[in-house]
């Protein structure tokens, strides 16, 4: 491949300097035949390089352009190259936890399981303030809930859905953490 593009860049050197140089050369020479003066040959010859330069300057903004788009397109396949990975990335969840949005939506599922955790954290601190009474099945302390129409609630059981939640948000974290650190200005322009 690049033999090819070699062999291509040469010939354009070739037709942007040697050919011109003996057309022009000719032309001249032809002027001198024809009975034209010095001067005028020479005259002939800077109009006929005028003329040149002025292609090869539309040559180079072409090039420059073709440039510019073909950066551009290269940008937007990097784009969606980008966009792909971060559609696998999302569904990247722990396999335990809430199942809404589990290989579905990684950030869905990680906030979803921090709210969980703060009501329940906020839930225990508000049994902790009810009066508590033994319950001999489960050896615990326990209340009746009157938000939940006196539901007796026993803190061991809420503690162990607290942790088990928690689990749940920690594992998450590292994939909520490699999609956010991959995908996360992707969020930010999409919301």
């Amino acid at each position: 491949m690049k033999e090819k593009i070699k062999s291509i860049l040469i010939g354009i050197l070739i037709g942007l300097i040697a050919f011109p140089t003996l057309t022009l050369g000719g032309t001249f020479v032809v002027s001198l035949i024809q009975g034209k003066s010095v001067e005028e040959a020479v005259q002939i010859l800077a109009e006929q390089i005028d003329a040149l330069i002025g292609r090869v300057e539309i040559l180079e903004t072409k090039q420059t352009e073709q440039q510019r788009v073909l950066q551009e397109m290269q940008n937007m396949v990097e784009q969606q190259k980008k966009k792909i990975l971060c559609q696998e990335l999302i569904k990247q969840t722990p396999q335990i936890g809430d199942i809404t949005y589990r290989n579905i939506d990684i950030v869905k599922f990680y906030r979803q399981h921090q709210d969980i955790v703060a009501k329940k954290e906020q839930y225990i601190a508000y049994l902790k303030t009810l009066p508590t009474f033994n319950d001999p099945k489960s050896d615990d302390l326990c209340v009746h809930d009157p938000k939940a129409d006196n539901v007796v609630k026993c803190l061991k059981d809420e503690e162990a859905d607290l942790n088990f939640f928690k689990k749940v948000l920690s594992e998450a974290q590292v994939f909520y953490d490699k999609y956010m650190a991959t995908c996360g200005d992707l969020i930010e322009s999409n919301p």
